[in-house]
């Protein structure tokens, strides 16, 4: 009898009786989406299936069709639209209709596994919609109604979030990310993690590094600098693995500097597992590492996704020692890790499913992460009395969520126009009628596999919008415009005649519901922008250089992503990123005008704001804290986002929050010394209502260990700088500065202290040996400074 796997404690002994067959087929999964059982070891199956907004209906046929036993059936090659159709139909009809198909009528009873009772699976909110809440509680809220309702079709690890950053608005999966600031992304990410996890299954944040684009996504290499690397693009992954303690990660398709990541040791294990101290399932994104089996499991793989795997290859890398068995039983040990973590949850977090629960928190999340982004004469919310058309085909057809991993089969579906008139009774569509309000619903789609072509919404909206709206304002009505897009849009032919405008996203099933209650005023929209909406296209930080040039993408803006380039370069912007209306009116103030952080004995800084709401109606804002280094020792942003937090109030409710600050908000990589480091010195820390509406700004003042003391490395200028240190290298030269004319100083004020010293003191101290002694004296009493 072998051993059984109960605990963490029977791994080893399990791993150390499993036969080599079995540990290879444990990483390189059993099927498509589960991994493989061991019955008589009590190693259940896991399954591991996208998506963060709700059930992928390809994956559950694909999982069927790559079963093992079914590979003599032609049909099995791939997922047919009828196939996965039966993830929406009534199930009971399905069985009907292919009783005579035994491959069609196990299909159906595959599908009755994922959908308890015959019900239909719920496409949740999207990323960005999640990311534009600006919100930790909400995202901690949709990420454990995702995750219950996953783990009620069965599912043991979700495929996302997807915590990559939002770098150029043309990315075709943007909408899945929560924007296109690191810690907006961190705090959203950990958020969301922790929700779904919360529910008893496994999260699995993706995509492992650097995936900003979809074209040539499976050949590009992003390149980029480790400081960008670090301060950017790995930031999310740190927050869900420190914060959200994410018990799963996705490797990319694309490269990184050259390398790819499902092949990169300096990627999984040195930066992964090493920098970021993940210690949980590294999984590859679907066919990104099949190629060279052996060489992904030994950079850091645990798991080589889809299955079945032909491991034939990676088996004689054993048997010849070219792999060697202790990596295959690390990488094993990790799987069986996960699949017991998973269980030992499940048994202690009893599962949930309230179906309607779940659709009004996806509800809730939406108008949370609804952006009003204009809104003339308080047009909205609108009266009672008003008369209102809409106009545009997505009034009664949402665009609900995107293609490939987010795509689910339902059908709960919901549209504005249907929503609005159970509210509000008649509303006519495309007519001029005696209507005083026009609504019109444009859409900008995207999806995996492929990056936008322009910020253009859909074709059939692109003079049509403009010439509606335009007629509309002749005829002396009020008009809204409701979009149903995945990142910024074009504006500038259509806004003049717009007197609303907001933004709903990527919704998922409840989009129209939402909409309506927004309209209505049933609902308040919360949101702010998590992306800049540009003026033009050409305007985007990273516009020379997307989607880069042949398999080579250029991450030329560096550091300089979404609004701090903006801000560094003063470009105007359509909407700026954090910008968003409310119905209500606030007045926000800090309650302190001067602040002092010392990081060796304080954690976090707590700025205190006052906020009130002077208006009418309840409502939300959010306070944002921004920051900028005075004399900073790298290229840095004029302003960076480094705290924020939602405040919910009643009319003339008034409170004071305070807003946190952590030193991970502030610290920036230095290349140069392959670490980070943190900041000390002047700042200014702005109080704003977005990138751009700054309310107020006060002195900063970080006290700590400083990570640049000054030492012969130090520049004539930075010594100049310090009038203490002027004065202790006076004492040691006998007056060098004094001595040297001003003239001459300005022209060695970037030559390094050591160079000049060095020179000019051997020959007044030809004893090499007293000149160090000397000049380590000077360097320890600079040091101290």
């Amino acid at each position: 009898m072998r051993a059984k796997l109960s605990n963490l404690q029977s791994i080893p002994q399990v791993v150390a009786e499993m036969t080599l067959d079995e540990k290879l087929d444990m990483v390189g999964c059993y099927r498509a989406c589960h991994t493989r059982p061991i019955p008589d070891m009590d190693v259940p199956a896991i399954y591991l299936m996208d998506g963060a907004t709700g059930l992928n209906g390809t994956h559950v046929v694909l999982d069927y069709l790559t079963d093992p036993c079914r590979a003599d059936d032609p049909r099995t090659a791939y997922a047919t639209p009828e196939m996965v159709a039966l993830n929406r139909v009534d199930l009971n009809e399905a069985a009907a209709k292919y009783k005579d198909d035994a491959l069609m009528t196990d299909l159906v009873e595959q599908a009755a596994k994922y959908r308890p009772g015959g019900r239909q699976h719920i496409s949740f909110p999207s990323g960005i919609n999640i990311g534009a809440s600006f919100d930790p509680i909400t995202a901690e809220t949709i990420g454990r109604v995702v995750g219950q309702e996953l783990r009620d079709t069965g599912v043991d690890v979700c495929f996302g979030p997807n915590v990559d950053i939002a770098r150029d608005p043309l990315g075709g999966r943007n909408y899945e990310m929560y924007g296109e600031d690191p810690e907006l992304v961190a705090q959203t990410a950990a958020g969301f993690v922790r929700g779904m996890q919360s529910a008893g299954i496994a999260a699995c944040a993706k995509h492992f590094l650097a995936n900003n684009q979809e074209t040539n996504r499976n050949t590009t290499s992003s390149n980029l600098s480790k400081r960008v690397m670090m301060e950017l693009y790995a930031r999310g992954f740190e927050a869900a693995i420190e914060d959200g303690h994410v018990l799963c990660i996705m490797s990319a398709y694309n490269a990184v500097n050259g390398e790819f990541t499902s092949y990169s040791k300096k990627l999984l294990t040195d930066l992964l597992r090493g920098e970021l101290h993940f210690d949980g399932a590294i999984v590859s994104d679907w066919g990104a590492a099949g190629q060279n089996k052996e060489g992904t499991l030994a950079a850091g793989m645990d798991l080589i996704q889809p299955g079945p795997n032909d491991m034939t290859a990676c088996k004689q890398a054993v048997q010849e020692e070219r792999l060697s068995e202790e990596v295959l039983n690390d990488r094993v040990t990790h799987i069986l890790q996960l699949i017991v973590e998973i269980k030992q949850n499940q048994r202690r977090i009893p599962a949930q499913y309230d179906a309607d629960a779940l659709l009004q928190t996806a509800c809730r999340t939406i108008e949370d992460g609804a952006v009003l982004l204009k809104n003339e004469d308080a047009v909205l919310p609108l009266a009672e009395t008003r008369r209102v058309v809409f106009w545009g085909a997505r009034s009664r057809d949402t665009l609900e969520c995107g293609s490939g991993s987010t795509a689910v089969e339902t059908a709960l579906h919901s549209n504005v126009l249907d929503e609005y008139r159970k509210l509000r009774g008649a509303a006519a569509f495309e007519e001029w009628t005696d209507a005083d309000t026009l609504v019109y619903t444009a859409a900008a789609p995207a999806g995996e596999n492929v990056d936008r072509e322009s910020m253009a919404v859909e074709e059939q909206d692109r003079t049509r919008m403009t010439e509606v709206l335009k007629q509309a304002k002749q005829k002396g009505m009020k008009t809204v415009v409701l979009l149903n897009i995945s990142g910024p849009v074009e504006m500038a032919d259509w806004l003049p005649y717009a007197d609303a405008v907001l933004c709903i996203f990527i919704p998922g099933c409840m989009g129209g519901v939402a909409a309506a209650h927004l309209l209505t005023g049933l609902a308040e929209p919360g949101g702010r922008l998590p992306v800049t909406f540009p003026i033009r296209y050409e305007d985007t930080p990273a516009y020379p250089n997307f989607p880069g040039e042949g398999n080579d993408a250029y991450y030329g803006e560096g550091v300089f992503v979404g609004y701090r380039s903006y801000a560094k370069r003063k470009l105007a912007v359509q909407y700026p990123f954090g910008c968003g209306l409310s119905y209500t009116d606030f007045s926000v103030e800090l309650c302190e005008n001067d602040f002092r952080w010392d990081m060796r004995t304080q954690e976090t800084l707590h700025v205190p704001v006052r906020v009130k709401n002077v208006g009418s109606r309840p409502g939300s804002e959010v306070v944002q804290l921004y920051t900028r280094e005075e004399k900073p020792h790298m290229l840095r942003p004029d302003r960076t986002l480094v705290g924020y937090a939602k405040v919910r109030l009643a009319p003339g409710e008034e409170t004071v929050v305070n807003v946190s600050v952590s030193k991970k908000a502030l610290r920036c990589y230095d290349a140069r010394m392959d670490k980070w480091v943190q900041p000390i010195g002047a700042h200014t820390l702005y109080l704003a209502l977005s990138a751009e509406n700054i309310l107020a700004q006060a002195p900063l003042m970080i006290e700590g260990k400083n990570p640049y003391p000054l030492n012969g490395e130090s520049t004539i200028g930075e010594i100049l700088e310090n009038p203490r240190a002027k004065e202790i290298v006076n004492q040691f030269t006998n007056g060098m500065f004094d001595m040297i004319p001003k003239e001459t100083l300005d022209f060695m004020v970037y030559r390094k202290l050591n160079d000049i010293l060095s020179v000019g003191m051997i020959q007044v101290i030809p004893d090499t040996v007293k000149l160090s002694a000397i000049l380590q004296g000077l360097y320890d009493r600079l040091a101290e400074l």
